[in-house]
């Protein structure tokens, strides 16, 4: 009788240490996937971004076109000079470097951050290919491993026990 409680012992204790590990896998597996949806949400976020730039740099060329024809209406109206044109001209010069001035650099950080972004999770999805096949192989070793301690365990406690008459 008392081997057979130590055998049950032995083989609860060995389930439940080989339970813990395998749970705690499980963490690791969810903790990998909050970390790509993480990802995911910053790619969102970039391209959200890029499109809300885009937007407003079509909205202020819609509004600087609208504003240049009323500029021109006005000095048609105004001043019939012959430099009105011209200066209208020199306006909408002044309103397109002023846009470029001003989009440029936002373009390219979203754009460089956009990249580099995705750089790290081509290489994270990488890592965690990786770090997903040694968990298995491990995973699988352990269980190997733990199957021939049950096995040894119970030769071993097989021994000792009593014949039953």
């Amino acid at each position: 009788m008392t081997a057979k409680k130590e055998e049950i012992n032995t083989n609860n204790l060995l389930d439940v240490l080989f339970s813990g590990w395998t749970n705690q896998l499980k963490v690791l597996e969810e903790l990998e996937k909050k970390s790509l949806q993480v990802i995911e949400s910053q790619k969102e976020w970039f391209e959200a971004s890029r499109e809300q730039l885009n937007q407003i740099e079509k909205n202020t060329k819609e509004l600087t076109a609208d504003w240049k024809a009323n500029v021109q209406e006005l000095l048609v109206k105004t001043a019939k000079t012959k430099g009105s044109l011209e200066w209208t001209e020199k306006l909408e010069e002044i309103g397109n470097k002023t846009q470029t001035l001003v989009f440029t650099p936002g373009k390219a950080s979203i754009e460089i951050l956009s990249k580099t972004h995705e750089q790290f999770e081509k290489t994270y999805r990488s890592a965690l290919e990786q770090q997903q096949k040694s968990r298995i192989e491990i995973t699988n070793a352990v269980k190997g491993i733990m199957d021939q301690i049950q096995q040894a365990q119970m030769s071993v406690l097989k021994s000792f026990e009593l014949p039953v008459n």
